[in-house]
């Protein structure tokens, strides 16, 4: 079985002293570059990689870095994390990222 990394969710944003709300689903959300953070030639321990993904908005760009292990056991998230937002942009819900079998 393969597996890759796909948002899940609905992420809805608001401008600081706006009651608009905007909801981007994660279908929206593309997937950009992946970098390898461990040696692959070391076969005896898990590869680690961080995915890049981006969201672009009528309040600006959002973009997430998702580690991920992949070992003998699977593959794990090991820590999604939003890495940039826009200027006066609020959260209201965010995303999460999942696995999905391919």
């Amino acid at each position: 079985m393969a597996y890759q990394v796909v948002p899940d969710g609905t992420l809805i944003i608001s401008q600081l002293g706006s009651d608009e709300q905007i909801e981007i689903q994660s279908s929206a959300i593309i997937e950009g570059s992946t970098q390898s953070v461990s040696d692959p030639s070391f076969k005896g321990d898990e590869q680690q990689s961080v995915i890049n993904f981006s969201a672009n908005t009528d309040f600006g760009t959002f973009m997430w870095s998702v580690e991920i292990s992949i070992g003998a056991s699977g593959m794990n998230i090991d820590n999604p994390a939003r890495v940039d937002l826009p200027p006066n942009v609020i959260i209201v819900q965010d995303v999460t990222f999942i696995e999905k079998e391919i």
